[in-house]
C-alpha cells in the first residue's frame, strides 16, 4: 500500500513539473466542491478527473482542511493540510463531493419524453402517436439528461429494445440489462422521423412540375390544332418555333464565341440601316 501511495506521489510530482496539473485545463476549471450531492447540472467527477486536477483542487477549489469524495465511493481527496493527498475512503464521514459541469446535452436528447403504459405487462414499448421508442444508443448517449428531466428519483424506463433499461438517479442512472425482476411501465420517445418516406425533395417536386407542365402543352397543343383543322406533323404545338430552335441555339453559341474573339467589333461597327439592306 505504501508503495502505492509513494508511486501515485510521484506521478502528481512529475505531472506539476511538466505543466500537465496546473489547474490551466478547462477540465480543471469547471470543478467545484459541494454538499451531500451534486446540484443540478453536475455529476460526482471520476477518480481519474480528481486525479489530474488534484493541485488545481487544492490550490482553488478545497479549503486546507477539507476533503471531498469522488465517484468512485472508495477515495477521497484531502486538502493542503493533509498534503493534498488522495486517500483511500475509510468509514470516516465525509459529506462534500467533487463535482464537474455536465457537458450539454446532443440536441437529441431535447425532444425525448415520457409515456406512462397502461400496463407494466405489454410485451412491446409503446408510444404515443407520431412518436417511437428510442434506440439502445440515444438511451445511453442521453442518459444523464433522461435520469435529470424526465425520471424521477426511482423510475424505470425503457427504450426500443425490450432487454435495456434505464433506472433513475436513485439507482445511479444506470442503463442495465432486464432481468425481468423489475417492473417497467415507462418507455422514452422520440418523435417519429418519417421525413424520408413521405416528403418529396425539392428536385423532385421541379420534375414533377416540368414533366406535367410539358405534358399539359403537349396535350392541349395538339387539341387546339386539331380544332383549327391541322393534320399530321402540323399537330405539334408552335412546329415553327421547334423547328427552328436548334438554328436559334447555334447562332446563339456562334455570337459568342464571335465575341469572345473580338470578332463581333466589325459587326457593331455597321450603321443599323446598312445592315438591314444588306440583310434585305
Amino acid at each position: 500500500m505504501t508503495r502505492l501511495y509513494l508511486a501515485r506521489f510521484a506521478v502528481v510530482v512529475l505531472a506539476t513539473l511538466l505543466g500537465r496539473v496546473g489547474g490551466d485545463d478547462a477540465v480543471c476549471k469547471d470543478l467545484k466542491k459541494m454538499d451531500a450531492e451534486c446540484t443540478t447540472g453536475y455529476d460526482v467527477a471520476e477518480l481519474a478527473v480528481v486525479e489530474e486536477c488534484q493541485t488545481y483542487l487544492c490550490e482553488n477549489v478545497l479549503g486546507p482542511t477539507d476533503a471531498a469524495r469522488c465517484s468512485d465511493t472508495e477515495h477521497y481527496i484531502a486538502g493542503s493540510a493533509y498534503g493534498c493527498r488522495i486517500l483511500a475512503w475509510n468509514d470516516t464521514v465525509i459529506p462534500s463531493v467533487i463535482c464537474k459541469a455536465r457537458p450539454p446535452p446532443p440536441a437529441v436528447c431535447s425532444t425525448l419524453t415520457k409515456h406512462i403504459e397502461t400496463t407494466t405487462a405489454s410485451i412491446a414499448p409503446t408510444c404515443p402517436p407520431k412518436f417511437t421508442p428510442v434506440t439502445t444508443n440515444i438511451l445511453t448517449e442521453c442518459s444523464p439528461y433522461i435520469c435529470t428531466s424526465l425520471l424521477t428519483e426511482w423510475d424505470i424506463a425503457r427504450g426500443i429494445a425490450n432487454n435495456t433499461l434505464i433506472k433513475g438517479n436513485g439507482y445511479q442512472c444506470q442503463v442495465t440489462s432486464w432481468t425481468g425482476v423489475d417492473e417497467v411501465g415507462i418507455t422514452i420517445c422520440t418523435p417519429h422521423d418519417d421525413s424520408g418516406s413521405s416528403k418529396l425533395s425539392d428536385g423532385t417536386v421541379l420534375l414533377i412540375i416540368f414533366f406535367s407542365t410539358l405534358t399539359a402543352y403537349c396535350f392541349l397543343g395538339v387539341l387546339v390544332n386539331l380544332a383549327t383543322g391541322e393534320s399530321g406533323l402540323d399537330l405539334i404545338p408552335n412546329r415553327m418555333f421547334w423547328s427552328s430552335l436548334p438554328g436559334l441555339v447555334y447562332d446563339g453559341a456562334l455570337f459568342l464565341a464571335c465575341r469572345k474573339r473580338r470578332r463581333y467589333e466589325i459587326v457593331e461597327s455597321l450603321d443599323p440601316d446598312e445592315t438591314l439592306i444588306h440583310a434585305e
